[in-house]
């Protein structure tokens, strides 16, 4: 589904410039003048602009800025304090950036800074589906990142506890465990991991976990 919604948004984008009007049922809300084009638009040219020189074998190519400047971006917004503005418009980005091992850990740490401004900054995060990425990273081994994923993970459940049913169905709550066995933890990523897990396991029905 989310493949087909990300093409849906390109076709809109492009087809519009043909006078085409793509359709959908039920009715989404047009995105192909949103400012997040610009940025796009960009990397492509960026990207096109290589093309004379690399068939001539003259350059190798090189890698679109794209996800670093919207890290930048990111952190510009983080950097200007709490105030009465709009959400960030880079955070579904910053979550899809959780994916590429290139930029993960700077996404990691804006992340967790983004979530520290408050509980709306968890409903947001989980209202863009941030749920799904750092799920999936709880597989990750990388000492790095543990961290955090313990301050991103305590954030979450404490806004919405009702999280845990994922978390146990797939058996991630092991890493938290993992966590409280590490005798180079520290403390405070030990009382996180132990707040995580007494949330997963508060009023559980399923046994054995």
């Amino acid at each position: 589904v989310a493949s087909l919604f990300r093409n849906y948004l390109l076709a809109e984008r492009i087809m519009r410039s043909y006078q085409c009007t793509p359709m959908t049922t039920p009715s989404l809300p047009e995105t192909h003048n949103h400012p997040l084009w610009q940025a796009w638009d960009l990397s492509v040219d960026l990207c096109l602009s290589q093309l004379p020189s690399l068939l001539e074998g003259n350059s190798t190519f090189q890698f679109s800025p794209f996800f670093s400047e919207q890290l930048t971006a990111f952190q510009v917004w983080l950097a200007l304090g709490e105030q009465e503005r709009p959400s960030p418009e880079q955070l579904p980005i910053v979550l899809q950036v959780l994916l590429s091992q290139m930029h993960r850990q700077r996404a990691l740490d804006l992340l967790g800074r983004f979530l520290d401004l408050g509980p709306w900054a968890v409903e947001e995060a989980l209202s863009v589906g941030i749920f799904p990425y750092v799920l999936k990273l709880l597989q990750s081994t990388a000492r790095e990142l543990r961290p955090m994923l313990i301050k991103i993970w305590a954030k979450i459940l404490a806004v919405d506890p009702t999280c845990q049913s994922d978390l146990i169905k797939d058996g991630s709550h092991r890493y938290f465990l993992s966590v409280l066995s590490d005798p180079y933890v520290s403390p405070d990523e030990k009382t996180m991991a132990g707040f995580i897990l007494a949330t997963i396991v508060n009023e559980s029905s399923r046994p054995g976990i």
